[in-house]
């Protein structure tokens, strides 16, 4: 595991709508933003693993283990019990090259989704975030596979993960 971590998980939504009438033009914002500190630990928003990597999915599904396979980018071995956050981003350009995500046959990571062979649909060029920075959600040997699976198309994905040992 890493020694130190710091920095912000952002989602920042700013738009701008109108209308035009006869009488002018009337337009109306919305903002959002969500900004989450993350700290190095095992406790409310913090963090003591990652995983970060580009993923070529060739026309086959593959198995993401986020505990006791994968390495983070310091060639350590990741052993996530939880998960802080996962962003997860199809980089396709071409309509129809959806990404399902989940449905994993063994150490399915579920507790994210409501039940076993549960998956999430992300369209080409979009991109799914989740962040549960104070409970996190639970992973650990026996539930920390992520299924990424492209049908029959090639294109890659972009996979940030952090989470705890504990």
């Amino acid at each position: 595991m890493v020694d130190t971590l710091s920095g912000n998980l952002t989602v920042n939504i700013d738009t701008t709508s109108g209308i035009s009438t006869d009488l002018g033009n009337t337009t109306r914002r919305i903002q959002g933003a969500e900004d989450i500190p993350l700290q190095f630990g095992v406790g409310d928003n913090q963090a003591d693993e990652h995983f970060a990597e580009t993923i070529s999915l060739v026309g086959a599904l593959q198995d993401i283990d986020l505990f006791g396979t994968k390495e983070n980018a310091f060639g350590q071995t990741i052993n996530m019990e939880t998960i802080v956050a996962i962003s997860i981003q199809n980089k396709s350009t071409v309509t129809g090259e959806d990404l399902i995500i989940g449905g994993a046959v063994a150490n399915e990571f579920l507790d994210w989704v409501g039940a076993t062979g549960d998956k999430i649909i992300v369209h080409a060029g979009g991109t799914l975030f989740i962040a549960s920075p104070l409970e996190a959600y639970l992973a650990g040997a026996a539930a920390s596979d992520i299924r990424l699976d492209p049908g029959a198309n090639t294109f890659n994905v972009d996979l940030i993960v952090y989470g705890r040992t504990s």
